[in-house]
């Protein structure tokens, strides 16, 4: 295998595979719609090799040229004490990265949802990429790919999560590597256990986990009621409706915000919007969207949401510009 690694430091990628330590050979850990990780034991005694940098790209290939592994060491390098030699105490660079989503994992999504509605697999994952990474990583799968009826994610849930929770509905699985995101039907495997020749050790059966430098750590426990409010309604044979003093402690009281967008920033939020403006008929002005008209072709000039939504109501216009959505 080869191993190449960029510091970042504008020499490019270093070829690392002579400080490759037998000891213990690289693994690369893929779970099914989960980030692949990368760990190994690298010793650099008799090199001239920099300690790789966090956040380095670290490209792993076989010897027939086959690219096995892309992404981003998540920490620097644990030195991991290896013994005496004739020159002092030898340590081991212990190397942890984590395959190219890692990089959309670290977006924050801010107001943006990401719910889907009657797409396919490969065209949810690609709307989240272009969203939070503008095609920084492509995406590429099957034509004919199963339809997901509603996504709707986790509220806070990384990137990966959220293609991982797509792959699953549309029973295909997705890998990210070599700056791409390739989706695949799933197949089926089977890895049978046996302790009959005694080589079966459980205990040595183990998981792991990304571990990531965190500068400020919040622990809390789960949220419970410290109050109870009581409140009493008398009923005087005509009144048909009672009101709540206030509004009730409940994660699903009031209505969802689907999108909050206030249009008061110099650019349109592309995490949202997706503009189609050959014209330059649309613009952000100090009183909101404006719009000043089109090229007379319908479908030309368009401003539409990444979001699928489904909305009933009635819209009215009036000679101000000013669009007011009214119930029905």
């Amino acid at each position: 295998m080869q191993l190449t690694i960029d510091n970042l430091d504008g020499l490019g990628a270093v070829d690392y595979t002579a400080a490759i330590d037998a000891s213990e050979p690289f693994a690369i850990a893929r779970t099914l719609n989960a980030p692949s990780i990368l760990k190994g034991l690298l010793c650099l005694e008799g090199t001239n090799l920099l300690v790789p940098a966090r956040r380095g790209r670290a490209v792993v290939n076989s010897n027939a040229g086959v690219t096995l592994f892309t992404g981003y060491l998540t920490t620097e390098p644990a030195s991991v004490y290896a013994g005496v030699a004739s020159e002092g105490a030898v340590y081991q660079l212990a190397l942890s990265a984590v395959s190219d989503e890692w990089l959309l994992d670290k977006q924050a999504w801010g107001s943006v949802v990401g719910q889907g509605l009657g797409g396919t697999g490969t065209s949810l994952i690609s709307v989240l990429a272009q969203r939070l990474a503008g095609g920084l990583l492509a995406v590429t799968g099957p034509a004919q790919a199963r339809s997901v009826g509603v996504f709707e994610p986790a509220a806070g849930a990384t990137w990966s999560a959220r293609a991982g929770a797509i792959a699953d509905a549309a029973y295909t699985a997705y890998r990210a590597i070599g700056g791409a995101i390739g989706l695949g039907g799933t197949t089926l495997t089977q890895h049978a256990l046996s302790d009959g020749d005694g080589s079966l050790a459980v205990a040595g059966l183990k998981t792991s986990s990304v571990r990531e430098l965190a500068n400020d750590v919040t622990v809390t426990g789960a949220s419970e009621p410290n109050a109870y409010w009581t409140e009493l309604f008398l009923g005087d044979g005509t009144t048909t409706v009672f009101d709540l003093l206030g509004e009730p402690e409940s994660p699903n009281a009031g209505h969802a915000t689907l999108i909050a967008e206030p249009f008061n920033e110099t650019a349109l939020n592309t995490q949202l919007w997706q503009l189609a403006d050959p014209g330059a008929h649309v613009s952000l002005t100090g009183a909101g969207l404006a719009c000043t008209g089109g090229n007379g072709l319908d479908g030309q000039t368009t401003l539409t949401a990444w979001d699928q939504l489904e909305l009933g109501g009635t819209l009215v216009v009036d000679r101000s510009g000013k669009v007011t959505p009214q119930k029905r």
